[in-house]
């Protein structure tokens, strides 16, 4: 394995143009097209939230075996989980296009869209699903990169992905007039520009090669499906909370409510990415380490994971919360009333970045030892149930910006539980030291 550092850098800056992908179509959006296309994108974006779902699911399920299978030294058996999981990821590409196809309109009436907004959620939801099979194969190889030893190849074709991502936003959304078609057209060509970029490094210097199983392919995909839950339940939640918040939004302030909600929802989520990344690339590690026996190397990488979360906490608080204005003044208009609603909201979100760094590495860290039910637990407490129920209970009495304190109460409660069950789990690296003794496999 690489160098910590050497890991968690690239997984980190991989997190951040992926959240880039969205925010960028945001951006250009609603400076050009309108704050109704930018809420549109909003609305419709849960769609893609179920592919990164099942992106990251998949992806962080299928490092975790293919890295414990390299740590015990059995090379075939890696090559055996790599092609479970490009074929778990095909499946489910392809079934989620039959699926939500016919009744893409439908489902976006569903999620809030108004006659108003139809047109854009249709233009921008109707890409998006057809994108599924580069978005999920695209995350999977990343991760498959990382794995054999080349995170900086991995970080830079991701980077190169978001940066084509952003000039082809400009080329479709200004010159070309292309508005919300545009938009969904440019995330989907950077994120295929990654895969084919991740491909081409994989053939050429990967010693990985995919190894079709035998009897034992069942088990395998229950097992990668099992360690999937949780990745994927941190991006159905956002799906969720997306959902439920513009309802809310548009309860309180209509269009207007929606657009400011989407800025916070893009400020919450370049924010959280730092975590996201920080877990994502702790967890091969750990199961590389445990498969090799090597508990002492886990407890270490755990224990700078949890200061490293802390301290990006700390940081990632005081630019939140200090820079909230210039944040929501990327999107929209100073003096407006998405403006002031979003701005305030923004200060909330970031105080939730103050606990969320232990609570995501918890997680990350129960995954990787091959609890991903209790691991998937945790997550859906955090980013869903704790989420939502404070939603509905603060904008009661506090209005409008109930929804952003929410994140705040959700972080909090949640550690109240994650903290609890990495004592009692006798986690390494947390709480007190590791008793010299096997923890479960994976």
């Amino acid at each position: 394995m690489s160098s910590y550092l050497g890991n968690i850098v690239p997984a980190v800056v991989t997190m951040l143009f992926m959240s880039i992908y969205t925010t960028v179509d945001g951006l250009f959006v609603g400076w050009t097209v309108g704050t109704d296309a930018m809420a549109a994108i909003n609305i419709s974006y849960p769609i893609m939230n179920v592919m990164f779902a099942l992106a990251f699911g998949l992806a962080s399920g299928g490092s975790i075996r293919i890295a414990k299978a390299l740590g015990e030294g059995k090379d075939e058996a890696a090559g055996e989980r790599f092609a479970v999981v490009i074929a778990l990821g095909l499946a489910a590409s392809i079934l989620f296009i039959a699926a939500a196809g016919p009744f893409l309109r439908p489902i976006l009436r569903l999620l809030g869209a108004t006659d108003e907004l139809m047109g854009y959620c249709m233009a921008y939801g109707g890409i998006a699903l057809i994108s599924y099979p580069i978005g999920i194969l695209k995350e999977i190889l990343t991760y498959l990169l990382r794995l054999q030893g080349m995170p900086g190849i991995s970080m830079a074709a991701s980077v190169a992905g978001g940066l084509a991502n952003i000039l082809l936003d400009y080329l479709f959304i200004v010159p070309f007039s292309w508005g919300v078609t545009g938009a969904a057209a440019a995330t989907s060509l950077g994120m295929l520009l990654t895969l084919l970029a991740d491909i081409w490094f994989l053939a050429r210097r990967g010693s990985l090669r995919p190894r079709w199983p035998g009897r034992g392919i069942r088990a395998e995909a229950g097992k990668i499906a099992k360690l999937s839950v949780s990745g994927g339940v941190l991006e159905l939640s956002y799906a969720a909370a997306i959902w439920y918040f513009n309802r809310l939004s548009l309860s309180l302030y209509q269009e207007d409510g929606v657009a400011a909600y989407t800025v916070i929802g893009y400020i919450q989520y370049a924010l959280s990415a730092v975590f996201i990344g920080l877990g994502n690339g702790i967890s091969p590690m750990i199961s590389y380490y445990n498969g090799a026996g090597d508990q002492q190397q886990c407890a270490r990488i755990i224990r700078k994971s949890l200061r490293g979360g802390v301290a990006a906490g700390i940081a990632l608080f005081l630019g939140g919360y200090l820079g909230a204005g210039w944040l929501t003044g990327i999107f929209l208009r100073a003096g407006t009333l998405p403006y002031g609603l979003a701005e305030a909201g923004n200060r909330w979100i970031a105080f939730s970045c103050l606990l969320m760094g232990a609570n995501v590495v918890i997680a990350s860290v129960l995954n990787a030892y091959g609890d991903g039910r209790l691991s998937a637990l945790l997550t859906f407490l955090r980013t869903v149930a704790f989420l939502m129920l404070g939603a509905g209970v603060l904008t009661r009495y506090m209005g409008y910006q109930g929804m952003a304190a929410a994140y705040v109460l959700a972080e909090l409660l949640a550690l109240g539980v994650s903290a609890p069950l990495a004592y009692r789990r006798d986690l390494p690296g947390i709480w007190k030291p590791q008793r010299r003794r096997d923890l479960p496999g994976i």
